[in-house]
């Protein structure tokens, strides 16, 4: 009796990646490029030199101000009086102290914005890393199926040779050969199509395409969600950044508070007389009074920004725990998934493609039994894989605080609050 290459009949799950070629990537090998690469560290890095920046400035001390004056000029056909004056600003009351306080916490903010670009950025591309990771051995997967196809339209052309197959055998499996040569394309297009997404998540979308190292597997102990909520609420950068805003507001609170206190201006000059050539210098202090302007829009708006900063820590904490309802869904679902198809599905269905292979060789099944059990094989090989890469992906989204999307821009955060008043205004003199 004529039989199918057993080779060929024999299906086999996906290799392992743990098996490939020392020369593919591993997730640390991409880790460490996208830290020198991705756009969103640099901008997240600028904005913390901005806020830096800021906060140095507004802690300088105004410029004094020098000039001439001349007076009585003509005076018995002399230069009058004529000399020069030297004026500084003083600011009172510690402004100059709470600039730097106000922008310090700015800076702060962008320093835990960075922190969290960097987690994003990392976050971002290990859940790419391991959908890629899938895609490339569900194309292992799509190709042992197009083998055992293909090798079936040949064995089944041969039984009908011989009489032992019929017309509608040989249309059955030539119809489920090409379905394969479709679903082998789709996969390739899928791996290429993840392969951009993550070579864009690392920077440097020119990479060369290599196999990727690693092993999609579902943790067998299930986290506890009381406990995991916990570790992500308390270490959340999110959190941090709006923390430090409500001490920035606060800062600026105070500041706007402090602003009518008038600043002393002081002045001190030296002036010649040609008339009778007396020599005599001068002092003044003076003082803006706030009689007008005190400040008060700036207060108003002050106490109005730390109110929607005291608001937004509320807003980040709800939007963390809507986004881990969401991810722990999926989570739970994904590993209950893999630990019934690791435990039943696939061995089960692994048995029943056996056993039509087995009937098959003994002639008490067609071939295209033995294509359908195994198409059944390997979509629940399929099945499994993407349940793995969601499985990886909540996972991944849990240790890096629910932080993703790593090519989204980074905010400043600072410079999106109500800036606080700035340095009082100088002498027009």
């Amino acid at each position: 009796m004529f039989c199918a290459d057993p080779s060929l009949l024999a299906a086999t799950p996906p290799q392992n990646s743990a098996m490939m070629p020392v020369l593919g990537w591993q997730l640390s090998d991409l880790e460490a490029i996208a830290l020198s690469n991705n756009p969103t560290l640099v901008q997240a890095a600028a904005h913390v030199r901005m806020a830096r920046g800021r906060r140095i400035q507004s802690g300088l001390l105004p410029n004094p101000m020098v000039g001439y004056s001349a007076e009585e000029m003509g005076d018995e056909g002399t230069a009058g009086q004529q000399g020069g004056f030297i004026e500084q600003e003083i600011p009172t009351a510690g402004k100059l102290r709470l600039n730097r306080l106000t922008f310090g916490h700015e800076e702060n903010q962008e320093r835990w914005a960075l922190a969290a670009q960097r987690m994003i950025v990392l976050n971002s591309i290990r859940i790419a890393f391991y959908q890629t990771l899938a895609a490339q051995q569900l194309v292992t997967v799509r190709e042992q199926l197009g083998k055992i196809a293909d090798h079936g339209v040949q064995v089944t052309e041969q039984l009908k040779n011989v009489g032992q197959a019929d017309a509608p055998d040989l249309l059955a499996v030539r119809i489920e050969s090409r379905k394969t040569t479709v679903d082998i394309a789709q996969a390739r297009n899928r791996h290429r199509r993840m392969w951009a997404h993550l070579t864009a998540l690392v920077g440097v979308p020119q990479l060369e395409m290599r196999p990727l190292v690693g092993e999609l597997t579902a943790g067998a102990v299930s986290l506890d969600h009381d406990a995991t909520w916990a570790v992500i609420v308390q270490g959340s950068p999110e959190m941090q950044i709006a923390y430090a805003g409500v001490r920035r507001a606060q800062a600026a609170l105070a500041r706007a508070n402090v602003e009518p206190i008038p600043n002393v201006f002081a002045q001190a000059s030296m002036q010649r007389n040609y008339v009778n050539g007396d020599t005599f210098t001068g002092v003044q202090l003076g003082v803006n009074l706030p009689v007008f302007d005190r400040n008060q829009g700036n207060v108003l708006a002050s106490q109005a920004a730390l109110q929607h900063a005291s608001r937004e820590v509320d807003r980040v904490s709800l939007s963390l725990w809507s986004r881990f309802a969401d991810s722990w869904e999926r989570y739970e679902t994904s590993r209950i998934t893999a630990t019934e198809y690791e435990r039943d599905i696939l061995p089960q269905s692994r048995e029943s493609y056996d056993l039509y292979v087995n009937a098959f060789q003994r002639r008490a099944a067609a071939f295209p039994q033995v294509l359908i059990s195994q198409r059944a094989f390997f979509e629940a090989q399929n099945d499994y894989l993407a349940t793995l890469a969601e499985f990886k992906k909540a996972e991944v989204e849990f240790n890096g605080l629910l932080l993703v999307d790593g090519l989204s821009q980074p905010e400043p955060h600072g410079m999106s609050a109500p800036e606080p008043p700035g340095l009082p205004v100088r002498s027009s003199r």
